[in-house]
């Protein structure tokens, strides 16, 4: 039988989702708190990769679990995980469905602020800015709707089939005086691409970089 599992992560000290020979992951804990719990040797598949240190606030992956346990497995799996990592939910599902294959988006958060504030520092990132102009940033963001290959917005383009994306929406919230949220929605991320899009809309946002360069990225062969 296959289910879904929902979750919750702080990736502070992880390496992202994936399991990994050199370092610890988020993928790797959980399985092997599902095969200590379970007795039986237990593979996960995530909807998605995340990069080392993000937060996932509603995440998913599918495991298929033979012998489902009469017991309260989702308390049983949550006293054994470290706090850092929450199972939420459990969804039987059927045996085709597949977290990576049938998502149809996947959001990200980037959060950043211009004064230091130390109760912000786990969950937003620190930026030096003089000003935020949340009209040219807005611009930059609302261009990433209209293109759709990412290639030059990728640490590792090469080790992608497809650098083809699809931005189906893109914005900016001020949250207080020296608080800012960026959100972007699309169907697939490549490595590092939210990173990057972030650092490039803020050089906009700081005049940096004009509108016209930052969409020549998507243009340009170099």
């Amino acid at each position: 039988m296959r289910f879904f599992f929902r979750i919750a992560y702080k990736g502070t000290h992880y390496r992202g989702w994936q399991r990994q020979s050199t370092a610890i992951s988020i993928q790797e804990v959980i399985e092997d708190v599902l095969t200590k719990v379970l007795g039986v040797k237990t593979t996960i598949i995530g909807c998605g990769r995340t990069d080392a240190g993000v937060h996932a606030h509603q995440y998913y992956f599918h495991a298929d679990i033979d012998d489902y346990p009469d017991y309260n497995l989702i308390y049983r799996l949550n006293r054994n995980l470290p706090d850092d990592i929450s199972i939420i939910d459990i969804i039987k599902v059927s045996n085709k469905s597949h977290t990576r294959y049938d998502a149809v988006s996947r959001s990200y958060a980037y959060s950043f602020h211009t004064k230091k504030d130390p109760f912000m520092a786990e969950y937003s990132s620190y930026i030096m800015m003089e000003s935020v102009n949340l009209n040219l940033i807005n611009a930059s963001l609302k261009l990433l709707t209209k293109q759709t290959n990412y290639k030059h917005f990728c640490r590792t383009p090469d080790r992608h089939n497809t650098t083809i994306c699809k931005v189906q929406k893109a914005d900016i919230i001020q949250l207080n005086s020296y608080s800012f949220r960026i959100n972007i929605t699309a169907n697939r991320f490549l490595k590092s691409m939210i990173r990057i899009i972030v650092y490039r809309v803020l050089q906009v946002g700081n005049h940096k970089l004009g509108l016209t360069d930052f969409e020549s990225y998507f243009t340009s062969e170099n």
